[in-house]
């Protein structure tokens, strides 16, 4: 019981610093946060989220229809 609440402490803790240093301490002249952002609203970041929606749509429909094959028994002709 102590030993569960000491890891969840820590745990808190350990997420708090890393919270503070991700948005709260500049690295130059912006903090980690900013540059996230700045890099994500580029045009290539951009491109490769779309990119990535297309592949993750792709692989979810054939996904879907190895599913739909699969459950159709063999020679079940419904």
């Amino acid at each position: 019981m102590i030993f569960g609440t000491i890891k969840l402490a820590y745990r808190l803790v350990t997420l708090t610093i890393l919270l503070y240093v991700f948005f709260g301490v500049p690295i130059g002249e912006r903090t980690l946060f900013q540059h996230v952002v700045r890099i994500a609203s580029t045009d290539e970041a951009k491109e490769l989220g779309r990119e990535l929606r297309e592949a993750g749509a792709k692989a979810g429909a054939k996904v879907g229809e190895q599913i739909e094959e699969g459950l159709v028994a063999p020679g079940d002709d419904d």
